[in-house]
């Protein structure tokens, strides 16, 4: 089962079937940023204006301020531990606790101002239970915590900007691979924009045309396949992948559509899906294959609406 957010709410593909929800199915906020599923089956669906919904395909929960969340919701992802963490306006972390939520600010740099914060600055905990935050003025990391709270207590044990080699101090998205790397994206383009922090030496690298990548560009979203091979979606609509030590630029080959992604995600077959602005759905069914090919979704299978968000897999 796909379940991939547009901008109508979500669709959901279960083998052939398709079916729609949105306002009319009882959806709260049509508008989707984050979908995530929990231990229980449920779906946590962010949106930029109405909180966080807990949508069980049966029904759906709201959760907003008056829960303990910030005003504007950008995130919601599943931690190490197996708690489901929501991201919220200001860097502000929140984890269910009782019929709300128990919210902490992470104790960052001054600079970090909740007038600074835009719904793009991405939260990653990595496998170390390292948090990195990003932000317009360079990424912030902390030591490793158990919970949430701590993160308000330590400052952070880290912080990068282009003098330690990121293309840009407007980070947005933050990835960590399966080697435990970690992909940067940045909001405004950039020359060799693409950014890795390699774990093994400690330091940034950065790729661009010398590497078979645009030389200036904005890359804005990653994923692994089941292969562990990384993907890159930049905001002009590239997409492209890692894999063996080389990047390939897959956008306008073998049914690879030129369009911003607005999330990837694996199924339990190993296939790859890919939400577009503007294009549709993608399948790609070989995502390890030397010159995969992809399979687009539309209107025809009964996606209402072709500016699709995010996506998930179970």
């Amino acid at each position: 089962r796909i379940v991939a957010g547009t901008e109508d709410g979500i669709a959901v593909i279960d083998g052939s079937r398709v079916t729609a929800w949105g306002g009319r199915e009882g959806l709260v906020d049509a508008r989707i940023s984050a979908i995530e599923e929990d231990r229980d089956g449920g779906y946590w669906l962010a949106t930029p204006g109405r909180g966080v919904m807990r949508v069980s395909l049966t029904g759906d929960l709201l959760f907003h301020e008056r829960d303990g969340l910030g005003s504007i919701v950008s995130d919601v992802f599943t931690r190490r531990n197996g708690e489901i963490c929501v991201v919220s306006a200001g860097w502000r972390l929140s984890r269910p606790e009782g019929r709300g939520f128990a919210t902490v600010r992470p104790r960052l740099p001054p600079d970090f101002a909740d007038d600074a914060w835009r719904v793009f600055h991405g939260v990653l905990e990595d496998h170390e239970g390292s948090f990195w935050v990003a932000s317009r003025r360079g990424i912030a990391r902390f030591s490793p915590v158990g919970r949430l709270e701590e993160l308000a207590r330590a400052g952070p044990a880290a912080r990068y900007t282009t003098r330690d080699g990121l293309a840009s101090d407007d980070v947005s998205h933050l990835f960590e691979d399966p080697r435990g790397d970690v992909w940067i994206g940045t909001f405004n383009p950039a020359r060799e924009p693409l950014t890795r922090w390699s774990r093994a030496t400690g330091r940034f690298e950065r790729f661009g045309a010398a590497d078979g990548l645009p030389a200036l560009g904005s890359p804005f979203r990653f994923a692994s396949d089941a292969a562990g091979n990384v993907w890159i979606s930049y905001r002009d609509g590239t997409i492209a992948r890692y894999r063996n030590g080389r990047f390939r630029v897959l956008s306008g080959h073998d049914g690879f559509p030129f369009a911003p992604v607005g999330g990837f995600a694996s199924d339990s077959r190993g296939r790859l899906w890919i939400t577009t602005f503007g294009k549709g759905l993608v399948r790609v069914e070989a995502p390890d294959a030397d010159r995969p090919s992809a399979t687009l979704y539309g209107a025809a299978v009964g996606i209402r609406a072709f500016h699709l968000g995010p996506v998930v897999a179970d």
